[in-house]
């Protein structure tokens, strides 16, 4: 069962202090993930995708087995695609997920990915209670 959604995370900027670096740019990218009902999820993989203007700008895949349903927090780190990606071009990225589980996948779930910029800023963008829709 492939299931798609493209979440709209918009970035949001977070910490105001002044810029000490002329040109910041992407170092780190981390994706989380609460489950919200764990109760009937298979073995099974999430595909993330940080998009902005049609480029890549980190992904993973990464498996899930068997959630236990005490542990529905995840988080993961993303690999990025390009270097030298500046703070201007993280600004209003999205995030594609997907995921294929064999049975039942993941129902419901909230999902946040940050953005590590080089001189200490972070981008953050999260979004609760997202639902996956079966994709023909």
């Amino acid at each position: 069962m492939k299931i798609l959604s493209i979440v709209c995370l918009v970035g949001i900027f977070f910490n105001q202090r002044e810029n000490e670096e002329n040109n910041p740019v992407l170092v780190k990218a981390i994706f989380y993930l609460h489950i919200n009902d764990a109760r009937k999820i298979s073995k099974g993989n999430l595909t993330i995708e940080v998009i902005k203007s049609e480029k890549l700008l980190a992904h993973n895949t990464f498996e899930i087995d068997k959630v236990d349903r005490n542990v529905t927090d995840y988080q993961t780190e993303l690999t990025i695609d390009m270097r030298g990606i500046e703070k201007k071009d993280c600004l209003g990225y999205l995030v594609k997920i997907q995921q294929d589980f064999k049975k039942s996948g993941i129902q419901k779930f909230d999902a946040r990915v940050e953005l590590y910029l080089s001189n200490g800023y972070i981008i953050s963008a999260a979004k609760e209670n997202i639902e996956l829709k079966k994709r023909e």
